[in-house]
């Protein structure tokens, strides 16, 4: 079937990608799934992990905060919150009092994991670094920081001004770019930002699922295709009904009904059958077959080319009710639509004008009605969004949305407050900071895996009175 098909379709229908996608997701993991699908929800481990226990769960699916005791404790400070919550204590800034295994004492701060670095042993290291300074190791990469300069990149906005809508992202590492998934002096940046993904896990999660009002809607239109036969609708039918469906799925459904009902017009309108028109009636008949084939959804050069090969068949239905007095024109226009090449919108609307030029010459009372057909027929097209790539971003009002479904006029906007963020539909690639940009940025020293803070004068530490808030 497909081969005839292809035959008259002379190679304009092509069989969906058969290989593996390779697309980045929104939580950083590469997508496994076939290219031809829209990226389902994560399916490797999920990364996040705290002091009492890792996400056993996919990395896709929301993660279940963690109840224990809060382990942020020193000499100084306490949280008293649930660990996953976030803690009500500040960071504290006094060095740690601990020795390292080669009997110097810890250049890290109060509180926190020791760096692996010693001030005595590892003395070229620490040559940018002035006398006393304090620092922090970020855990899940190994490197070391002066922790003002680490607490300035933590702390840093990510708003441009009061009223833009973040993005909503990792803070990563300055040096590796390593995502930042703990820390127990900056668990709270990292917890936001974490609640925000799980925001993001959730409204993936749930998009995927489709509910059962859309099932009804759809399961309606089917009831009211005319021209296509019985056993077809049946099918498509059964597909609705036979299970749970995913929001992929019903998506695929809204299509075949979509493409059945234009189908089902052209059938209708001009009382094809196939002893009037065999050669036409054939051909809606493969294509019907083709739109009803075995797939989990529809890609979107399946889509561009139903769409395409359904304007084509309308076009050649108008011109069949032409007379023999206009043969050479008619001849011209078949032999362009027969042709293995794409019509693009400007090539459409010359073959309309060209049917319309045609009729009117004959003084018929009606236009061809195919003036939009390609617009009104790509409006109802189900486009699936692909909500697990992102980007993702929080509106000042707490909002959490994707850009892909709320693009208006260039522009992204939340879809529940329509709070403009003024950014831009092209997608940028996320800038990852190398050690010059960011010294440069930051007015800072990369050396050899330990950052500094440039060279000032030193304020004097809090006296004993100060200690206590940490």
């Amino acid at each position: 079937m497909f081969r005839l098909l292809q035959s008259m379709s002379r190679g304009r229908l092509h069989l969906p990608c058969e290989s593996k996608c390779s697309r980045t997701l929104f939580c950083g993991h590469t997508c496994k799934d076939n290219c031809v699908r829209t990226c389902p929800p994560c399916s490797e481990p999920c990364s996040n992990y705290c002091d009492h226990q890792v996400c056993r769960r996919n990395c896709g699916h929301p993660c279940q905060p963690c109840a224990n005791e809060c382990t942020w404790q020193c000499p100084h400070q306490k949280c008293t919150k649930p660990c996953g919550e976030i803690c009500n204590r500040p960071r504290c800034d006094e060095p740690c009092p601990e020795q390292l295994p080669c009997g110097h004492s810890c250049v890290g701060v109060c509180g926190e994991v020791c760096p692996k670095k010693c001030r005595v042993c590892q003395e070229v290291e620490f040559r940018e670094s002035e006398p006393g300074a304090i620092f922090v190791e970020l855990v899940d990469c190994g490197h070391v920081f002066e922790v003002e300069t680490l607490d300035r990149w933590m702390d840093e906005a990510d708003l441009e001004d009061g009223n833009e809508d973040v993005e909503i992202k990792y803070k990563r590492c300055p040096t590796c770019s390593a995502p930042i998934l703990y820390g127990r002096r900056y668990g709270n940046v990292v917890k936001k930002i974490l609640a925000d993904l799980e925001a993001v896990k959730r409204r993936a999660f749930l998009s995927d699922v489709a509910s059962r009002k859309q099932i009804q809607r759809i399961r309606k239109e089917v009831q009211e295709i005319k021209g296509i036969q019985k056993e077809v609708i049946e099918e498509i039918d059964q597909s609705i009904t036979g299970g749970r469906l995913t929001s992929e799925e019903l998506n695929k459904c809204q299509n075949q009904v979509t493409f059945l009902k234009f189908l089902g017009s052209l059938i209708t309108k001009h009382k094809i059958t196939n002893e009037t028109c065999s050669e036409l009636y054939c051909k809606i008949n493969i294509l019907t077959s083709r739109i009803m084939r075995r797939r989990d959804c529809f890609s979107e050069q399946e889509l561009k080319e139903f769409e395409g090969e359904l304007i084509r068949t309308k076009l050649l239905v108008c011109i069949k009710g032409l007379g023999p007095e206009d043969s050479r024109s008619v001849d011209s226009l078949r032999s362009a639509l027969d042709s293995g090449e794409a019509i693009d919108h400007q090539r459409m609307k010359d073959f309309m004008a060209d049917i319309n030029r045609i009729k009117q010459g004959h003084r018929l009372s009606k236009e061809v009605e195919v003036t939009n057909c390609g617009s009104e027929l790509n409006d109802m097209i189900v486009k699936t969004r692909n909500f697990t790539q992102g980007p993702w971003y929080k509106c000042i009002k707490g909002h959490v949305y994707s850009a892909v479904e709320c693009v208006q006029e260039g522009s992204i906007t939340c879809p529940d407050c329509l709070a403009a963020t003024r950014r831009t539909t092209q997608a940028q690639p996320e800038v990852v900071p190398t050690p010059m940009k960011l010294s440069q940025l930051m007015n800072m020293t990369f050396k050899h895996g330990l950052v500094t803070g440039a060279k000032r004068k030193r304020k004097k530490r809090p006296g004993k009175a100060s200690k206590a808030r940490g």
